[in-house]
């Protein structure tokens, strides 16, 4: 047994992450407003997303290491997910990064938010994920590939779902 504070007895950022009713091409003009950049596997898996969503939802996400998880010496993807499944989290929808970015536009530099979701079905050349970052040129919305047997350091900071979608409007 180890002594470090486990979810749900440990400090989490909790965060409201309106998605949804925006076109790719929308989401773009806002990444440009924002100076927000993308890698090429960002790129790829932007490209990849349904082009629009016509209803908007409201997500409460909780942001949560591996460490908080209970996992001391990092895990697997499989072991995180098992474990946040466990503790009532879901993944979030892939589709939730390009909003979770704009709506954290204040993410200090030093760590980086992968989005925990479900891989994509077309694996082909698509990659595993998109992860958030402040770096000195600026915000990123990045793509990341990871093969399922890699550990995550106790570290890593990860985002799920803590309820389901709510139908509402992303103006509130």
């Amino acid at each position: 047994m180890h002594s470090e504070s486990v979810y749900p007895d440990c400090l989490a950022t909790v965060r409201r992450i309106n998605f949804g009713g925006s076109t790719k091409s929308e989401l773009l003009r806002e990444f440009q407003k924002h100076s927000v950049s993308m890698n090429a596997q960002g790129e790829t898996l932007f490209t990849a997303l349904p082009e629009t969503h016509a209803e908007t939802y409201r997500l409460e996400t909780i942001e949560l290491t591996a460490r908080q998880l209970g996992y001391p010496d990092g895990a697997m993807s499989a072991e995180l997910f098992g474990r946040a499944a466990e503790l009532g989290l879901s993944l979030c929808p892939l589709e939730l990064a390009p909003y979770f970015r704009l709506q954290y536009l204040d993410q200090p530099a030093g760590f980086w938010i992968t989005i925990a979701s479900p891989r994509p079905t077309d694996r082909g050349e698509t990659p595993t994920g998109f992860y958030l970052r402040r770096l000195d040129d600026g915000l990123w919305l990045r793509g990341y590939t990871a093969d399922p047997e890699h550990v995550w350091d106790a570290d890593d900071h990860f985002v799920f779902c803590r309820q389901s979608a709510v139908k509402g409007s992303i103006s509130g």
